[in-house]
């Protein structure tokens, strides 16, 4: 995962499935992730911020979309500033259709 050409070193990557549970991965320093059992099928994706792991510890991993709109009040300051767009899902641009087998997805944010 990039931003602006360079890994994004820290933060959150959700998969919202059109159905069932989100899933989510913490982004590894140098940009990678791994999410794993993603439902096949469209999946819409939000990026949240290294800033939002104390609120992820405190409670659980949104499994509703309209949850996700609940941490981007929480996410303020941020090691690596990204636009507040991509914390939301719904309203990230981010989406990806998911096929059987193993996948890489490189996720480029502007």
């Amino acid at each position: 995962m990039t931003y602006q050409g360079k890994p994004l070193p820290s933060g959150f990557v959700t998969f919202v499935p059109e159905k069932g549970a989100p899933v989510y991965s913490e982004i590894q320093s140098d940009g990678s992730y791994r999410v794993d059992q993603v439902p096949i099928g469209l999946v819409r994706i939000g990026i949240q911020p290294k800033s939002a792991q104390n609120t992820l510890a405190s409670s659980a991993m949104p499994r509703n979309p309209q949850d996700v709109t609940k941490l981007k009040a929480a996410m303020t300051a941020t090691e690596t500033q990204i636009p507040s767009q991509y914390a939301n899902p719904n309203s990230s641009g981010l989406t990806y259709t998911v096929t059987k087998g193993l996948q890489q997805y490189d996720i480029v944010l502007k």
